[in-house]
């Protein structure tokens, strides 16, 4: 395993912990050198446990500013049990703060042994933070919280506001709590609509991050804080209300802050996210009451996650979704994509600072949180290299953050939110964009503002006049906007693209934008080195009417990864579409495809009740594999069935990779390769092979055709019983139907079956509703959701339905079904990819067919029985 520090292999020894774990957290942080003492430098104690007596020291002991002793710090062996060692901290933490007179300086104890951390109030034998080996990752929240605890800065912070104010660092559960509780205050007391709370907040939040900043500035000087400097707060309000000046927030605090950007507006340096003489539109009474939530917050450098969580408090509910044609990308999806792309700053003699900074792109890029991800990976691998001043380090950041991480939304109020996002995590959106991404010629429109087109002059420069290319792209297009030849703008747009939108030499009369952006995204890339990762409906990789898409995918690119995401991804968008991430590198010329890194995802951080499971999200664990993988490693098969009883999954987590000569250029989805399915398919080869069974596909068995255009007539005037999948239960009964002429039954309602057809539901979700069909019902009418076989005798009935009915059935099902919305095993897969197995031994088959006839007839018995109930309480209630 590897975290954010080493991997677990180095770890062998006490020496190896402290120079490859406790040494690069205490960089990471930021303790400064002189605020450091090791074991050579620290005095001995005689300290005990019981009778016992001994001599100790420990490895570390951190001070602040002031150069009191705050954090003791002790590493072990990766094989010692590190709570043995409590008593040992513990009893070295009393004896410096019984040095001091009045106080008690020592405020935790810390044990690790690598592969686990420990921290402890200094008095206390109950762990306050408990942290794994793979815990310290950017995005993990124990980590997060760790850090907001036991950073240089939290100490000088908690130090210099003691007393004084409460202003803390607030975890992410109490952070996510209050911007739920202001986002209820806004919508309740104000009643505007959802999007316009959200600006209203957003105008808040960067007043308080503006003055949680003049705090820090202020006690990093040396200056002694007072309460009148926190001007975030209740008691500066009621002061201004004394002095008779009404709503100060809007009349002093975000003018200062308009005037700012302003300034940075007309020196070229920011976008507008505000219009000009914009005030803040919000009641006195209702910015006291939010402020009085916030005010004991310290925000200061905020990192991405938590104002991730005020984020998606917000635009989850109001301006994305299904209304704008957008999904929300669930952070857990956004950290896999920006982890797994190269995103390195590389630093080395004869790169210039631009050259050293790959070049990151969005061109649908929402609230902007790939971007975001993708700035705070800058950020962190610029704060960790060593070989840098922090004077360089200052300039790396501000190229990085100003002039490398470019993002287009067509929407005007998603791109201004997109800014204000980068804003609030201290970039000003300067290569934030408000145009259509798919128009080439970036062409303006009748009408807009200088400031528009100065952006879009701005972009076309950028784009194609000087070429501009991208090392990353990271993106979610929309999955259902269409661009159509009808609509003469549209059009336009649609003339400039040569490859995906074309059929022979014929431009397609439409074509949804997710595709367009495939050939975008290739004309953006870097040959050679550029790299995409985007969220794609399944559609795409793995329907029949989309080999073109995928010849373009194969012909211009080597694909380095597909990722399933489970069905539920885009729940939070109300969004029922089987997703997945497919990473892909712009092909050299003459490149030939090689190994593909696959996985299946089946929890990315919420269940299927839009309930946060965040430790779950197994994206963390196929990133390692990953990460392993691009290191040269083999990746063998990996399956771990991770089901709980509280979330029931579809199938277990796997980790796989496919050779090239393995791929099949009709089926890019990771489902199709899935190693639960390939062992089982192996295991029926082998008692092929061995004689025990003999194995059929669809096509050997007669399947009942659906009723043609040209037949319909030939149905006309007779009316026909009819039923759907969602009349009949799991066990094959049929429990309603409608009867109607033929013309006013659905125009699904296309197969016709016979008494003692085999019947099963093609659709994924269905899987497993197989019907025989009853006397009652021969010669009637079933929808085209189901596939029909006409057995030949009566033991191959049941011996198909047995067949039909069994886990390994359902599994090819489940994992051979296609398309996003509603995957399906379409006929032709039933035909030519479905396996049928039947026993050879005469008593092996006949147990098949003898346990499908008592089944038949308990089922039967069982629906009788209950009918005969449902009359009996009928007769009494109709007396």
């Amino acid at each position: 395993m590897k975290n954010l520090f080493c991997n677990s292999t180095d770890l062998k020894n006490e020496a190896d912990v402290e120079a490859l774990f406790v040494e690069r957290l205490l960089n990471y942080f930021s303790f400064p050198d002189d605020r450091v003492k090791r074991k050579r430098s620290l005095d001995e104690m005689v300290i005990g446990q019981g009778s016992k007596k001994e001599k100790y020291k420990p490895d570390y002991v951190l001070f602040d500013s002031a150069g009191d002793p705050i954090i003791v710090i002790d590493a072990k062996a990766p094989s010692e049990k590190i709570e043995d060692y409590q008593y040992q901290v513990s009893s070295y933490a009393l004896g410096l703060n019984q040095k001091f007179k009045d106080k008690n300086p020592v405020i935790f104890t810390v044990l690790t042994n690598g592969l686990y951390l420990i921290v402890y109030p200094w008095d206390n034998s109950q762990p306050e933070h408990f942290l794994k080996f793979e815990d310290f990752a950017p995005h993990n929240e124990s980590f997060i919280e760790l850090r907001s605890k036991l950073s240089y800065s939290a100490f000088e912070h908690a130090k210099a506001t003691k007393g004084v104010f409460e202003h803390d660092r607030p975890t992410l559960h109490t952070l996510l709590k209050a911007f739920n509780d202001c986002h209820d205050l806004i919508w309740k007391k104000e009643k505007i609509s959802p999007t316009d709370a959200f600006y209203e907040f957003s105008k808040i939040m960067f007043i308080k991050i503006r003055e949680d900043n003049k705090i820090h500035d202020k006690f990093s000087n040396g200056d002694s804080l007072t309460k009148d400097d926190f001007v975030f707060s209740t008691h500066w309000l009621d002061a201004m209300a004394k002095n008779g000046i009404e709503h100060p927030f809007d009349k002093i605090l975000f003018s200062q802050v308009q005037e700012d950007l302003e300034e940075q507006i007309k020196r070229n340096k920011k976008k507008r996210v505000f219009e000009k003489d914009e005030g803040l539109n919000l009641k006195a009474s209702t910015v006291y009451e939010v402020v009085k939530k916030l005010q004991n917050f310290d925000l200061y450098g905020i990192d991405e996650d938590l104002n991730g969580r005020m984020f998606e408090t917000f635009l989850n509910a109001t301006v994305r979704g299904k209304g704008l044609g957008q999904f929300f990308t669930p952070r857990g999806v956004v950290h896999y994509m920006v982890e797994s792309t190269p995103l390195t700053i590389n630093v080395s003699k004869g790169k210039s600072l631009e050259e050293s900074i790959p070049y990151v792109f969005d061109g649908c890029c929402g609230s902007g949180g790939f971007l975001i991800d993708a700035m705070a990976q800058f950020v962190r691998d610029i704060n960790n290299k060593t070989n840098l001043t922090d004077k360089q380090k200052e300039a790396y950041l501000e190229e990085a953050k100003n002039n490398h991480l470019y993002g287009i939304d067509a929407n005007p109020k998603i791109s201004r939110i997109a800014r204000l996002n980068m804003y609030l995590h201290g970039d000003g959106g300067s290569k934030i964009f408000k145009a259509d991404a798919l128009d080439k010629l970036i062409q303006s429109e009748a009408g807009i503002s200088k400031e528009e087109e100065q952006g879009l002059k701005e972009l076309r420069d950028e784009f194609n006049k000087n070429h501009l290319k991208f090392d990353v792209i990271l993106s979610n297009p929309p999955f259902s906007m269409k661009y159509d030849s009808k609509d003469p703008n549209e059009k336009v747009v649609l003339e400039q693209y040569s490859k995906v939108n074309r059929v022979g030499t014929k431009m397609t009369n439409s074509e949804k934008s997710n595709v367009l952006f495939l050939e975008r995204y290739f004309d953006l890339l870097k040959p050679g080195t550029g790299e995409l990762s985007t969220v794609i409906d399944d559609t795409v990789i793995n329907g029949q009417k989309s080999q073109r898409y995928r010849d373009f995918l194969l012909d211009n690119f080597i694909l380095v990864q597909v990722i399933s995401l489970p069905f539920n991804t885009f729940f939070g968008a109300e969004a029922n579409v089987k997703t997945s991430i497919v990473h892909l590198r712009r092909k050299s010329e003459g490149e030939k495809q090689g190994h593909v890194f696959m996985a299946i995802a089946n929890n990315v951080g919420h269940d299927d009740h839009k309930k946060p499971t965040p430790d779950r999200n197994n994206l963390r664990e196929i990133i390692r594999y990953y990460e392993r993988w691009q290191n040269g490693e083999d990746i063998d098969d990996v399956i771990i069935d991770n089901q709980s009883n509280d979330e029931p999954l579809g199938c277990p987590m796997q980790i796989f990779t496919v050779a090239p000569n393995k791929l099949n250029k009709e089926r890019l989805d990771a489902f199709y390769y899935a190693p639960e399915l390939v062992k089982a398919r192996e295991k029926l080869f082998e008692l092929r092979d061995t004689g025990e069974i003999d194995l059929f596909y669809g096509r050997d068995f007669e399947v009942i055709p659906e009723i043609k255009k040209r037949q319909e007539k030939n149905f006309g005037g007779n009316s026909y019983k009819y039923f759907e999948i969602g009349d009949v239960t799991i066990d094959g009964t049929i429990v309603k139907y409608r009867e109607e002429p033929f013309e006013s039954l659905p125009t699904r309602a296309r197969l016709q079956v016979r008494k003692d057809d085999v019947i099963f539901a093609k659709n994924n979700s269905s899987r497993g509703t197989t019907v025989i069909i009853p006397s009652e019902f021969d010669g009637q009418l079933v929808t085209t959701g189901f596939i029909g076989l006409r057995p030949k005798s009566q033991d191959e009935k049941y011996l198909l339905w047995g067949i039909l009915e069994s886990e390994f059935f359902r599994k090819q099902i489940y994992y051979l079904s296609i398309t996003a919305s509603q995957p399906e095993v379409r006929e032709t897969i039933f035909k030519n990819e479905i396996i049928i197995p039947i026993p050879k031994d005469k008593k092996a088959k006949q147990n098949i067919i003898d346990s499908a006839v008592q089944a038949e007839k308990a089922r039967i018995s069982l629906s009788n029985a209950v009918k005969g109930s449902s009359d009996a309480v009928n007769r009494i209630f109709s007396v």
